[in-house]
C-alpha cells in the first residue's frame, strides 16, 4: 500500500510540475507575441511617417514649380504690349 501511495504521489508531483511549466511557457509565448506585435506596429508607424514626409516634400516641390511657372507667365504677360493682350 505504501508503494502505491508513493507512486501516486510521484505521478501527481510530475503532473503538477508539468502543469506549472506549461503555464510558464504559455505566458512566455503570449508576452513574446505581444512584444513582436508591438515592434511590428512601431515599424509600420515609422514607415507611414516616413512615407508621409516624402509625400509632403514631393507636394511642396511640385507647388514651388507651379508657383514659379505662374510667376514666369505673369511676367511675360506684363511685358507684352497692351495691344497684344
Amino acid at each position: 500500500m505504501e508503494e502505491s501511495q508513493k507512486n501516486i504521489f510521484e505521478i501527481a508531483m510530475g503532473a503538477a510540475f508539468t502543469g506549472v511549466l506549461g503555464i510558464f511557457a504559455f505566458f512566455w509565448k503570449m508576452s513574446h507575441r505581444v512584444s513582436s506585435t508591438e515592434k511590428e506596429v512601431e515599424n509600420l508607424k515609422e514607415s507611414a511617417s516616413r512615407d508621409y514626409k516624402q509625400l509632403r516634400r514631393d507636394v511642396d516641390y511640385i507647388l514651388s514649380k507651379v508657383d514659379n511657372a505662374d510667376s514666369r507667365i505673369l511676367s511675360i504677360v506684363k511685358n507684352l504690349p497692351k495691344g497684344d493682350r
